[in-house]
């Protein structure tokens, strides 16, 4: 586990058992907050937080959790994340560039991926997985948008485009 803060006030917290697991944060700005649980093996969790009073919160547990990977990249203001996997080999990403943006993924199977990309501000994304080899990617741009993809199955592709 790695933690690089500069400038005032951020908060990381990382909590890892099992083995072969890696975290990585990197808090550059004000009132940076992020929290990272790891549990059994091989499970990877990046975040990189610039401006002020960005949150993220990643938890990589449950019975059977191997080898999944949990990215966040946040610059702005307010911006919050939150990714939850419980399985095997899903990779979940979120990139927030902009103000007030929200992201929550919860992913629970096996083989699934997420990205969220949101700009700008005051938009909201939330995708909750339970199965297998799902595909999700949500991009917004623009203002007071919101996204909610709530999956149950195998092989499905959703794709959510929303700007101004």
């Amino acid at each position: 586990a790695k933690v690089v803060q500069k400038d005032d006030s951020n908060d990381s917290g990382i909590q890892q058992y099992g083995w072969n697991n890696a975290a990585d944060v990197y808090q550059n700005g004000n009132d940076n907050e992020s929290w990272v649980e790891q549990d059994r093996s091989g499970s990877n969790a990046n975040v990189v937080q610039e401006g002020t009073e960005n949150k993220s919160g990643i938890e990589q547990e449950g019975r059977y959790v191997f080898g999944n990977t949990a990215n966040v990249n946040q610059d702005g203001y307010k911006n919050e994340s939150w990714i939850e996997q419980d399985g095997s080999f899903n990779t979940d990403s979120v990139i927030q560039n902009g103000d007030y943006l929200e992201s929550t993924i919860i992913t629970i199977g096996y083989n699934n991926t997420s990205n969220t990309y949101q700009s700008d501000r005051y938009n909201e994304s939330f995708i909750k997985t339970d199965g297998n080899s799902n595909v999700h990617s949500v991009t917004q741009s623009g203002y007071h948008h919101n996204s909610h993809i709530s999956t149950y199955g195998n092989g499905n592709n959703n794709t959510v485009t929303q700007a101004q």
